[in-house]
């Protein structure tokens, strides 16, 4: 008997006088062989609008994303994008084999997630409106104080 590797498929068809109905699809795989070694993320500071991939090792494996930020998970892709309601939450990815691989690995935990930098000083800012305000509905009579 030959031993033989990958995917095989069965059909089982069943059939009368005028038709064909195949009842099933049947595939019989290899238990996987290849063990996922490790995962990183390609940046360990995200800020709000980055794009977070994960690299596997190895590079070709197949594997099943889950992306978490403080535990919760958040996506499933092959990428995640970081939002505002990330931010302060370290975010890690877990990879699971599947096919020919086998294992599950998470990644380290990013530093927490922070705002972009519009370099605007919001308290100057808050002073000058306030400033403008006060300007505007309040006279300030030197003589009397």
């Amino acid at each position: 008997m030959e031993k033989v590797k990958g995917v095989q498929d069965i059909f089982l068809v069943y059939r009368a006088e005028d038709y064909v109905v195949n009842l099933n699809w049947i595939q019989f795989f290899n238990p996987p062989t290849k063990n996922i070694r490790s995962v990183r993320l390609d940046k360990d500071s995200p800020v709000v609008g980055d794009t977070l991939h994960g690299i596997t090792a190895p590079e070709d494996a197949m594997v099943r994303y889950v992306w978490r930020a403080d535990s919760k998970e958040v996506g499933y892709g092959d990428h995640y994008t970081v939002s505002v309601g990330d931010i302060g939450k370290k975010i890690e990815l877990e990879v699971t084999g599947i096919g020919d691989y086998k294992g599950t690995k998470t990644s380290n935990r990013t530093h927490p997630v922070q705002a972009p930098d519009y370099g605007v000083d919001f308290k100057e800012m808050a002073y000058d409106g306030f400033t403008a305000f006060i300007d505007k509905y309040y006279q300030y009579d030197e003589e009397k104080d």
